[in-house]
C-alpha cells in the first residue's frame, strides 16, 4: 500500500502548487479590482497552498530517511572480546588458499556464539589473484588445481551460506575471470560438496557444514562500505534478521520491511520487499513469528 501513499502526496503536491498559482493571480485581481474580499481570498489561497505542498514535499522526500531512522542498523552492537568490529580484510593470500586462512572470530562466532542471535558483522572472503583462466578451463577434474578446490573451501566458510552463482562468480574472479563460461561455471561447480548445496524458493544456496539451516538464529548485517546484493542473502538468514527486528515495540509490516533492509544496508525496492515478504512467509510458517489481532508482529522464539 506504500504506493497509494506516495501517489496521495503527489496528488496533494499538485493542488497545494495549484493554490499557489491561484492565490497569486487573485491577489493581483483583488489589487486591480480594489476589492479587500479578493485580496484576502487570495491571501488564504496562497498559504493554504504553500502548506500543502510544503507536507506533501516533506513526505515524499524527507519522510522515507525518517522512517527508516526508526531502528537502527546493527551498527553500534559490541561483539565478544577479540572479535574485531568492522568486516574482516585479510592481507593478499598466497597461491595455496587453504580453509585454515578462515579468520578465526568467524570460527569462533558461530562455533560458541551459534553465530550471535543479535548479528555479527559480514565477513568477505580475500579477492587476491590465485591464478590464470587457464586453470578453470581443463577438460578432466583430475587435472584441476588444488588451489580451485581450495579457493572453494575457503570462500564456503568465510561467507557461506553464499548464493550459488555468487560462489562461482567470485571464485571466478579470483582466476582472471570476470565473467565464466558455462566450461568453467562447472569446474567451480564440481568443488562443490553437494551435501552443502541447498535449493530454496529463493535460490540456491551453499551452506558452510558446521551449520544447520534449520536451527541457525544468527544473520550478518551489512558494514559501511560493503556490497552485498538482497538476492544473494539466504532465506533463513533475512528470517533470523526478521525475528530480531520484531523483538523491538511489536513492529508493523512497514517497519518490519525498513528495519531488516536496514540491517543489510539496502534500500526499499520492489525486489527487496518481495524477498522480505517471502522470509517472513517463512519464519511465520516455522513458528518464529506471529501477527498479532493488531497487525503488529512479535517473535515466538
Amino acid at each position: 500500500m506504500q504506493w497509494v501513499g506516495r501517489i496521495g502526496w503527489v496528488v496533494g503536491l499538485l493542488a497545494g502548487a495549484f493554490g499557489v498559482l491561484l492565490g497569486s493571480v487573485g491577489y493581483f485581481t483583488g489589487i486591480g479590482n480594489g476589492s479587500p474580499f479578493e485580496i484576502t481570498l487570495a491571501v488564504v489561497f496562497f498559504g493554504s497552498g504553500c502548506a500543502l505542498a510544503g507536507v506533501s514535499i516533506w513526505q515524499l522526500v524527507v519522510g522515507d530517511r525518517h522512517k527508516r531512522r526508526g531502528y537502527p542498523r546493527q551498527t553500534w552492537h559490541t561483539p565478544p572480546a577479540d572479535i574485531p568490529y568492522a568486516a574482516y580484510t585479510p592481507p593478499s593470500a598466497p597461491i595455496a588458499a587453504t580453509v585454515a586462512q578462515t579468520p578465526e572470530w568467524v570460527t569462533s562466532t558461530r562455533s560458541t556464539h551459534h553465530w550471535l542471535p543479535t548479528g555479527i558483522p559480514y565477513a568477505s572472503a580475500p579477492t587476491s589473484v590465485l591464478g590464470s583462466p587457464v586453470d578453470l578451463d581443463r577438460d578432466s577434474a583430475a587435472t584441476i588445481p588444488v588451489r580451485v578446490r581450495a579457493a572453494v573451501r575457503e570462500l564456503i566458510a568465510i561467507e557461506g551460506p553464499i548464493e550459488r552463482g555468487r560462489l562461482v562468480t567470485l571464485i571466478a574472479q579470483r582466476f582472471g575471470v570476470p565473467k565464466p563460461s558455462e566450461k568453467q561455471q562447472i569446474c567451480v561447480l564440481g568443488q562443490v560438496p553437494e551435501e552443502l548445496v541447498r535449493a530454496t524458493p529463493l535460490g540456491v544456496f551453499v551452506w558452510p557444514s558446521s551449520v544447520d539451516p534449520g536451527t541457525w538464529r544468527g544473520f550478518r548485517f551489512t558494514p559501511p562500505g560493503t556490497t552485498r546484493p538482497i538476492e544473494t542473502i539466504c532465506g533463513e538468514e533475512i528470517a533470523n534478521a526478521i525475528t530480531h527486528v520484531a523483538q523491538h515495540n511489536r513492529p508493523t509490516f512497514d517497519d518490519l520491511v525498513w528495519s531488516t533492509l536496514t540491517q543489510f544496508a539496502h534500500e526499499r525496492t520492489g525486489i527487496a520487499e518481495d524477498r522480505i515478504e517471502a522470509a517472513l512467509t517463512l519464519a511465520t510458517r516455522r513458528g518464529r513469528l506471529t501477527t498479532d489481532p493488531d497487525g503488529r508482529y512479535r517473535p515466538l522464539t
